[in-house]
């Protein structure tokens, strides 16, 4: 498990080091940051959350996706009313808590989660992260986004215009009826869809560019950022939800799910409403980074519950 750590990781890294050399060579500027960042929201991801559903349908998937998607509310739900308890405590600045709040309840769920989920449960496992993602896809194009606008307010037709939840809606039609595209059709979309990681941790690299890493690593906001975000909230997501939940897969993967370092798309929401992308790029950075040291250990403690 560690070794799949570390190799999502490295490649992730390596993502960033582009992103970050293209920014210092002037040929990822804010405009091209901008620009990219459209890709990334309204193809690419799009793209992928589909392809998530290209797989075929029986009975138990589809219980096994309403469990885990019951599950995954629930899990927002306690997540963002955590998030909003720590910040105060924590006395977090006024002006940050929308990153914080963000940047704690949504992680990188499919690009580190697939070849861990992979390796250690098989297509039962790929099933319920799917559900996972969908739940907390629709969660972050809704309240999500609103968080990071200030703008305390949902609008149903703006959510169903959105292209990834048009592409997720697409794609659980498909599932559900247990068609799969023909491979003309499928292969660019997959395709498409695998640009999400690359170019969303590009676009962190880029945003991170010009900030020394010992200087991030000296942050005291960053560092207790990734203190909460990679130990306290797992330690208390397993102690809180273990009792209410016998199926030891789906247990596994709601701790798998919330020991996740923070998701690369936050920061291209920063900087859209708060203009604080390159802060939200040092959070992503910094837990990627520790993701591969507290992973394993929250992962074999849950297994100990």
């Amino acid at each position: 498990m560690f070794k799949i750590i570390f190799e999502q990781n490295i490649i992730l890294f390596i993502y960033i080091l582009i992103g970050a050399f293209l920014a210092a060579k002037k040929k990822f500027t804010p405009a091209g940051i901008q620009h990219a960042s459209y890709f990334l929201m309204n193809i690419a991801l799009t793209c992928a959350v589909f392809s998530s559903f290209q797989t075929s349908f029986s009975i138990e998937k589809g219980r096994l996706i309403i469990k885990a998607a019951f599950l995954a509310v629930l899990l927002i739900g306690f997540l963002f009313m955590l998030s909003l308890i720590l910040t105060k405590i924590l006395k977090i600045k006024l002006s940050n808590r929308p990153i914080w709040q963000d940047c704690t309840i949504f992680s990188s769920i499919l690009f580190i989660g697939i070849p861990i989920v992979d390796a250690l449960f098989g297509d039962v496992g790929l099933i319920l992260l799917v559900a996972f993602n969908t739940v907390f896809n629709v969660a972050l194009f809704s309240f999500g986004e609103t968080i990071f606008s200030g703008k305390l307010e949902f609008s149903f037709r703006k959510l169903m215009a959105t292209p990834a939840i048009l592409g997720m809606l697409a794609g659980l039609v498909l599932f559900l009826l247990d068609v799969q595209l023909p491979q003309v059709l499928g292969t660019p979309v997959q395709i498409l869809g695998s640009f999400t990681a690359p170019l969303a941790m590009m676009i962190n690299g880029a945003l991170f560019y010009g900030t020394p890493l010992f200087k991030v690593l000296r942050e005291k906001d960053t560092l207790l950022f990734c203190l909460v975000r990679l130990v306290l909230v797992p330690a208390l997501v397993m102690l809180i939800f273990r009792p209410f939940i016998t199926n030891d897969t789906l247990f596994s993967l709601l701790v798998l799910v919330v020991a996740m370092p923070s998701g690369s798309v936050n920061s291209v929401f920063a900087e859209k409403y708060q203009g604080k992308g390159q802060l939200a790029s040092h959070y992503i950075i910094l837990s990627t980074l520790f993701s591969l040291i507290t992973i394993p250990i929250v992962l074999e403690l849950s297994s100990l519950l």
